[in-house]
């Protein structure tokens, strides 16, 4: 006799149906929780809700993700269009010694504008030592003004334009 498919219906599934939805709510309560507890730390909202306001937890949060990678060279994405085989071993270093980390271009300028702007509102953030050396050590006038050269290369006129512009 050949076995009939259980009906997702029947009494048989009940169980299973109460148990999923128990571990739903469970779920979605924890990540509530999570959230709550999280977001207070970071940020604090006034009591009509109209201002936010990252705390000293929240910079320091926030200034550990470029910090990760604007020194790291590699997975990289550079854009670059190359016009001979030359080009084809510039390194991402090479084609931008300030602005080549965090994966492309744009990232790494995000990256350092949000590192400047969170010292100039946490002047006391305890990551205040690490971003001053690296901004020191990576931004140069001979690294930007291998920047600048960048932009004179054939097939460069218009590298992120106009998106990675705005933040410099």
């Amino acid at each position: 006799m050949p076995q009939r498919k259980k009906d997702l219906n029947s009494d048989t599934f009940v169980p299973l149906k109460n148990y999923m939805k128990r571990n739903y709510l469970l779920l979605l309560l924890f990540f509530c929780s999570f959230i709550k507890v999280y977001s207070q730390q970071f940020f604090r909202v006034n009591k009509d809700s109209t201002q936010f306001n990252l705390t000293i937890e929240g910079a320091s949060f926030l200034s550990s993700l470029p910090l990760k990678c604007l020194q790291q060279e590699y997975p990289n994405k550079t854009s670059h269009v190359s016009s001979s085989d030359s080009d084809q071993l510039l390194t991402p270093y090479k084609l931008h010694p300030a602005f080549y980390g965090c994966f492309d271009w744009h990232s790494s300028v995000h990256g350092y504008w949000m590192l400047v702007k969170l010292l100039k509102e946490f002047p006391l953030l305890p990551e205040a030592g690490r971003i001053k050396n690296i901004i020191s050590g990576n931004i140069t006038n001979a690294n930007i003004i291998q920047e600048i050269k960048y932009f004179d290369l054939p097939l460069a006129k218009s590298f992120e334009r106009t998106y990675g512009w705005a933040w410099l």
